[in-house]
């Protein structure tokens, strides 16, 4: 587990080894603008951030980790996109590791609030400090780390044609852009103590973002498949398949959330999550964690 340190606001970003929201928050913060693994995130900002190690579910770890923070942005939450065999695989970790962080920050003495990316806010001590949960969508947009997140691989496969029929399912979207502003006003607003915001865009089905993604990138050597699977025959892998199972309980389901809290208090607009989508595509590309096309063409430019 990567805990990046910034020294000079005394802010802790906690990042699991897949993260994709932390890298992002330090790019909004100014402190890094083109860092693509954790480690670099340090390297081009000396003096300014540390890295340092730690282990979510090893609560001595922490107590170093957070010594001398007024701030502590924990946005290492486990979201496997298929359902685990059994719960506990992604519940365990994200509670105990979060009660880790939390009974840290509270020995420390000098952490004022906790930012949670995360649904499992209901423990704290508010004597101690304050602290705030953001609940973002699926977040997509232009990725500053190159290494492997959920999101990331599931526009990756989309991108290469790894599923030549798609399911009949829905997301609600946000750009992880919006995502990192809001841990940061999270962390600045006095307004967002003690709150809980949804931070969203809109619901697209899986069909729309093929049909973004292919208008986007057919000509330019990409395969992203608009053929929708039969209900029966995901209804047949969900016997034997745990990814099948999860989309046969949300089939045609399009759920929406109330993102008003996300305008009114913390002052966010969201971003349009199409254009996330295109610029994060284009991004894993330039990045190489998508396989360059030799039709790729690059951005378009205005």
């Amino acid at each position: 587990m990567r805990v990046l340190r910034s020294l000079l606001a005394s802010v802790d970003i906690i990042l699991k080894p897949r993260s994709f929201v932390g890298p992002a928050v330090v790019s909004r913060r100014g402190n890094s603008s083109a860092a693509t693994k954790d480690e670099n995130v340090s390297k081009r900002t000396p003096g300014t951030l540390e890295l340092v190690e730690a282990d979510l579910l090893s609560p001595e770890t922490w107590k170093s980790a957070v010594e001398g923070c007024s701030h502590v942005l924990h946005t290492a939450s486990p979201f496997p996109f298929e359902q685990p065999k059994n719960a506990e695989e992604v519940v365990r970790p994200a509670v105990d590791g979060t009660l880790s962080v939390l009974r840290a920050c509270k020995e420390a003495g000098t952490v004022k609030r906790v930012v949670i990316t995360s649904s499992v806010a209901s423990v704290g001590d508010k004597d101690k400090f304050e602290f705030c949960t953001v609940l973002p969508g699926f977040v997509i947009g232009p990725s500053v780390a190159n290494q492997a997140a959920t999101s990331l691989d599931i526009v990756k496969r989309i991108m290469v044609g790894g599923d030549p029929l798609i399911p009949n399912i829905a997301f609600t979207w946000v750009d992880v852009r919006d995502v990192a502003d809001a841990h940061i006003k999270c962390m600045t607003l006095k307004q967002a103590a003690g709150q809980r915001f949804l931070i969203t865009d809109k619901s697209l089905t899986y069909r729309d973002v093929c049909k973004q993604l292919y208008d986007e990138f057919h000509d330019q050597g990409y395969s992203p498949s608009l053929r929708l699977a039969p209900r029966l025959v995901i209804r047949l892998m969900s016997l034997f398949d745990n990814a099948a199972r999860s989309m046969n309980l949300v089939w045609g389901v399009v759920t929406t959330y109330d993102n008003s809290k996300m305008k009114n208090v913390l002052g966010i607009q969201p971003r349009d999550c199409r254009q996330g989508l295109i610029e994060m595509a284009y991004s894993l590309i330039e990045n190489g964690y998508i396989e360059k096309s030799p039709k790729f063409k690059g951005r378009k430019t205005s």
